[in-house]
Protein backbone atom coordinates (compact mmCIF):
# COMPACT_ATOMS: atom_id res chain seq x y z
CA UNK A 1 0.00 0.00 0.00
CA UNK A 2 1.24 3.63 -0.49
CA UNK A 3 0.32 6.50 2.00
CA UNK A 4 0.13 9.68 0.29
CA UNK A 5 -1.25 12.41 2.48
CA UNK A 6 -2.61 13.39 6.31
CA UNK A 7 -5.55 15.91 5.97
CA UNK A 8 -7.08 17.53 9.24
CA UNK A 9 -10.84 18.11 9.52
CA UNK A 10 -12.01 21.09 11.44
CA UNK A 11 -11.49 20.52 15.15
CA UNK A 12 -7.64 19.06 14.43
CA UNK A 13 -6.26 21.81 12.64
CA UNK A 14 -4.30 21.68 16.17
CA UNK A 15 -1.98 18.62 14.69
CA UNK A 16 -1.79 19.84 11.22
CA UNK A 17 2.19 20.84 12.09
CA UNK A 18 2.73 18.14 13.76
CA UNK A 19 1.65 15.13 11.85
CA UNK A 20 4.88 12.78 10.29
CA UNK A 21 3.02 10.16 8.23
CA UNK A 22 6.21 7.37 7.15
CA UNK A 23 5.59 6.95 3.35
CA UNK A 24 7.34 3.40 3.17
CA UNK A 25 5.85 1.71 6.93
CA UNK A 26 2.40 4.05 7.04
CA UNK A 27 3.39 5.00 10.55
CA UNK A 28 1.75 8.05 11.79
CA UNK A 29 3.42 10.27 14.67
CA UNK A 30 1.91 13.16 16.38
CA UNK A 31 4.87 15.55 17.25
CA UNK A 32 5.16 17.59 20.38
CA UNK A 33 2.33 16.26 21.87
CA UNK A 34 1.10 18.06 25.44
CA UNK A 35 -1.76 16.96 27.52
CA UNK A 36 -4.16 18.89 26.01
CA UNK A 37 -3.79 16.04 23.00
CA UNK A 38 -5.25 13.68 25.40
CA UNK A 39 -8.81 12.24 23.85
CA UNK A 40 -10.74 9.95 21.41
CA UNK A 41 -10.13 10.47 17.72
CA UNK A 42 -10.94 8.79 14.80
CA UNK A 43 -8.67 7.88 11.87
CA UNK A 44 -10.77 6.73 8.66
CA UNK A 45 -7.98 4.53 6.04
CA UNK A 46 -9.27 5.30 2.26
CA UNK A 47 -7.96 2.40 -0.21
CA UNK A 48 -9.15 -0.33 -1.65
CA UNK A 49 -11.07 -1.59 1.40
CA UNK A 50 -11.80 1.87 2.97
CA UNK A 51 -12.34 1.64 7.17
CA UNK A 52 -12.59 3.60 10.18
CA UNK A 53 -10.42 3.12 13.41
CA UNK A 54 -10.91 5.22 16.77
CA UNK A 55 -7.84 5.35 19.01
CA UNK A 56 -7.36 7.11 21.97
CA UNK A 57 -4.08 9.10 22.98
CA UNK A 58 -2.95 9.73 26.77
CA UNK A 59 -0.40 12.39 27.34
CA UNK A 60 1.20 12.29 30.76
Amino acid sequence: FICTDVHCNDGTEGFRDRLKLDHQTGSLTIMNTTTTDSGLYTLEIYSDSDSEKTFKVTVD
